[in-house]
């Protein structure tokens, strides 16, 4: 069995044995067919730093390469010093204009000391609209291979009524995380708090404090975290320490979903321009429940270029188009406080009448690994 690294795989190099690891299997058929049979082929899996020297190929000898991005961009803001709970940095929407991705960074590099045509495809939806001019030497395409080499998945729904509004599952904390499960945290709910980083608010560069003073309002009391008082938002710094994730009340994520009728998914990424969404969208088709989605603006819109079924015939999304990441989560909220107001009956109903949707996704999503759609938004 080949196991999965964070480095930088390639095929088809002049000169150069494959190295292909775990995507060896997915080189024939599959999402593969739409990779150019005669350029090489790079896919990098790590973050940041792009490992090319130690690959030893030369790319001045070569005229053209596709890049993958299996991971979203890194980016950061070229006006401050580094601010992350991690590996990436997000900001207030306004300074849009000055952010920029490290792996983009290299890739024009390279380019343009080389010679070399590259295209680059990422999993960020709008990747265009925001960094054609900045990257005049790359051609930028929007092709998830990430969520295209982890297949069909392998989680079904139970088959239990519904006795849940909303269900929310977080692992790594994040403040769009800790603010919607906040909110969530009087409902009838099942919903886990994140995993915490030592990371000071400050730090989530996008979140304006006096901006939310309805989620300042709740106090915040985590379920299974090592903090012994109740605590209000404004005063957080971190979230404690989550337990493991067979520890989790509940524990199952496929009994917690599948009991509920509302996923609010809080998405990888959040406080940034371009679009993005992952597996844990993928988890709620699978588990064929609606859901609100907790990402950046235009992800709803992002999974709509795919046939994906979205709620607007059932409540207002277009916190989809807010590109203030502090006004969209905003309206999160008060969609969630208004959602609330139903009862578990209406939920339910909205249940029933969304079947074709609801049936529509799961066949979409189990479609995708041979979605060979390209997006040059």
């Amino acid at each position: 069995m080949i196991h999965f690294e964070q480095t930088l795989y390639y095929w088809n190099v002049p000169g150069h044995d494959d190295y292909a690891g775990f995507f060896e299997n997915h080189r024939e058929g599959g999402f593969f067919n739409n990779f150019s049979d005669t350029n090489p082929i790079f896919v990098f899996t790590g973050v940041q730093d792009i490992p090319f020297d130690a690959t030893g190929i030369d790319l001045s000898q070569l005229d053209e390469i596709d890049f993958y991005l299996y991971e979203p961009s890194t980016y950061y803001n070229i006006n401050e010093e580094k601010k992350s709970c991690f590996f990436y940095h997000e900001d207030l929407w306004e300074e849009n204009h000055n952010l920029r991705s490290h792996e983009l960074d290299t890739l024009d590099a390279l380019s343009e000391k080389f010679g070399t045509k590259i295209n680059v495809f990422t999993s960020d939806y709008n990747i265009n609209k925001y960094y054609k001019e900045i990257y005049p030497n790359l051609t930028l395409g929007t092709f998830d291979t990430f969520l295209r080499q982890i297949g069909n998945g392998g989680i079904y729904p139970d088959d239990l009524l519904k006795t849940k509004k909303f269900v929310s599952h977080n692992k790594r904390f994040a403040m769009h995380r800790l603010i919607t499960v906040s909110a969530l945290q009087d409902k009838n709910a099942n919903y886990t708090w994140p995993f915490v980083m030592d990371c000071d608010l400050k730090s989530t560069a996008w979140y304006e404090h006096e901006n939310l003073p309805q989620v300042h309002d709740k106090i915040v009391t985590p379920r299974l975290i090592d903090v012994q008082t109740p605590m209000h938002i404004a005063d957080l710094t971190h979230a404690g320490r989550a337990p493991y994730v067979a520890e989790f009340c509940p524990g199952d994520l496929v009994t917690s979903m599948s009991e509920a009728c509302i996923a609010v998914v809080n998405e990888t990424r959040f406080g940034q321009p371009t679009a993005y969404f992952s597996e844990k969208t993928f988890d709620a088709m699978r588990c064929m429940i609606p859901f609100i989605l907790v990402a950046p603006p235009y992800t709803l819109e992002y999974l709509r270029q795919f046939k994906f079924y979205t709620w607007g015939a059932f409540w207002d999304e277009r916190y989809d188009k807010i590109e203030n990441h502090t006004k969209r989560i905003d309206a999160i909220i008060k969609l969630i406080e208004h959602l609330d107001t139903w009862t578990i009956d209406d939920m339910r109903e909205v249940n029933r009448q969304a079947e074709w949707g609801i049936n529509r996704n799961l066949q979409q999503v189990n479609q995708f690994i041979s979605n060979s759609t390209t997006l040059y938004q």
